[in-house]
């Protein structure tokens, strides 16, 4: 029960910056540090009064985890942490739509895979007798229901032996015009999609690398204005990104 102790320090901490700005600008305008550390104390100590104190079901056990959290906090100030972190929450307005249609593009082929070779991936079918597909294994590798057909897009998007599997499936529909649907996929998601996805990263990370210089450079004339006789000063990330 000492483990609830760090745990009331931890929301009393929190509980006095929202006294001190008030629950609406806490809200809406708190750093993200201090939302994270309503949402990571609040259920952390709901769970240890309940298993501690109350009773101690198996599933809260799970919520106790979520102590871990706190220490997380700390990656904030591991620059190059946290510049991965800001370089994501920029990405996140920027790739949803590729993302979105990337999302669409499995759904879609998962279907059709299942309309086109639903059934046809099974142990003991005799087409794939001495196949690299049959000796390595890869049955789940199929479109018999929707939850394969995605798993098996996915292998083929990151080019994971997709020959292997693309020759299974030619063999058990007999016809080598399987293969339009297998190249489609290659080039519609590994030569368009994700390089587009890459190329908006890549951009996003050398506009974000350029602002972070002219922040310094501003911040370096405002400090040397102050004082133009002593020597460079040192600076951290915080006061750039301030």
């Amino acid at each position: 029960r000492l483990d609830l102790i760090p745990t009331g320090l931890y929301l009393l901490a929190v509980a006095v910056r929202i006294f001190r700005r008030g629950p609406w600008v806490f809200a809406c305008s708190a750093a993200f540090q201090d939302r994270f550390d309503l949402v990571v104390g609040l259920p952390t100590l709901v769970a240890e009064v309940v298993v501690y104190v109350v009773v101690e079901p198996a599933p809260m056990l799970v919520l106790l985890a979520m102590r871990v959290g706190r220490g997380l906090r700390l990656l904030w100030y591991v620059s190059p942490v946290r510049d991965l972190l800001l370089l994501i929450g920029r990405l996140m307005p920027v790739i949803w739509q590729p993302g979105l249609l990337l999302l669409m593009m499995f759904y879609t082929y998962s279907v059709i895979g299942m309309q086109i070779f639903g059934g046809q991936i099974h142990h003991g079918n005799p087409a794939l007798d001495g196949t690299t597909f049959a000796a390595n294994q890869y049955w789940p590798l199929n479109f018999n229901d929707f939850g394969s057909g995605v798993v098996t897009l996915f292998v083929l998007m990151v080019v994971n032996n997709w020959f292997y599997i693309a020759e299974a499936f030619r063999r058990t529909s007999g016809t080598d015009w399987s293969q339009v649907f297998f190249v489609s996929w290659f080039i519609l998601t590994n030569l368009i999609v994700l390089n587009i996805l890459i190329a908006l990263i890549l951009e996003l990370h050398s506009s974000f690398q350029e602002e972070l210089g002219t922040q310094y450079r501003r911040w370096w004339r405002r400090r040397r204005g102050q004082d133009r006789q002593g020597p460079r000063p040192s600076v951290t990330r915080e006061e750039i990104l301030q």
